[in-house]
């Protein structure tokens, strides 16, 4: 019968010499460790905390649908509940709260100051609609040129512009945002669109769903829809807006300068 040699006996230099139910190292250090990131996990998840939670809690809240106020006279009034849409991009789009992931994963509803855009989602929700508020405390119909807020409708954050301020990323404007404070950068015109009776007509009433500029008190500037420049938001891609007034060759504002306070039709209340 064969002796065995030395070479033979030896594990050669690799090779594992132990069953693989062998547990070796910190093994139990590293049992523990799993167990506290799956205690962890199930307590977070009870509390509601885990980004799947928060993302749809955000959504629920940023995007919970708003009823537009129906006026029975065709006017515009303080108090109404309205969307400011852009009347003439390419895609329809209305003005609205830039949400990143702050907003979602920290304070999970809308919160500012934040920037504002136009956005593409256009169902009127919190992140989209707005009240027009007046600066005097006066009531009934807004007029052409008188001044007024757009507060939105959870949260009190009113549109502002600070014309020497930030500017925008793309188109190099100043940028329009959403601020907590009521300053008088937040006071607002709306001004008739036709420039050859806008005299005539100030202090007339403004029909809703139709064409105007909204002029900016502080600055004499008007909002304008960038739409050749979009933004990425957490839900989606919109298009950035800023504060300024442009002129065609016959001195007319021009197409991205144009806007609409739009409310619901009568028609929809009776359907």
């Amino acid at each position: 019968m064969a002796q065995s040699s030395a070479a033979d006996v030896l594990p050669k230099p690799g090779k594992r010499t132990y069953n693989p139910g062998v547990r070796i190292g910190n093994w139990n250090e590293d049992i523990s460790a799993e167990e506290e990131k799956l205690k962890d996990l199930l307590e977070r998840r009870d509390k509601g905390d885990l980004t799947v939670h928060k993302v749809m809690n955000a959504t629920k809240n940023i995007m919970k649908p708003v009823s537009l106020s129906i006026s029975a006279d065709g006017l515009v009034h303080f108090g109404d509940v309205i969307q400011i849409r852009s009347a003439e991009a390419p895609k329809e789009c209305v003005l609205g709260a830039f949400i990143d992931e702050t907003q979602v994963l920290i304070t999970q509803r809308l919160s500012g100051p934040c920037s504002a855009v136009a956005c593409v989602t256009t169902e009127p929700v919190v992140r989209n609609t707005f009240v027009i508020e007046s600066t005097d405390g006066r009531t009934g119909a807004l007029t052409y040129a008188e001044p007024f807020c757009l507060r939105t409708v959870e949260e009190n954050l009113y549109l502002s512009c600070e014309p020497h301020g930030k500017m925008t990323r793309k188109s190099r404007i100043p940028e329009i945002t959403l601020t907590p404070e009521r300053t008088f950068a937040c006071q607002w015109r709306a001004i008739f669109f036709d420039p050859e009776y806008r005299m005539e007509m100030e202090g007339k009433g403004v029909p809703a769903n139709t064409k105007l500029m909204i002029k900016q008190l502080k600055s004499n500037h008007d909002i304008a829809c960038m739409h050749e420049h979009s933004v990425r938001t957490f839900f989606g891609f919109d298009y950035e807006i800023g504060l300024k007034t442009w002129l065609d060759s016959h001195k007319f504002e021009m197409p991205c300068n144009h806007w609409i306070l739009s409310t619901r039709s009568s028609e929809s209340m009776t359907a």
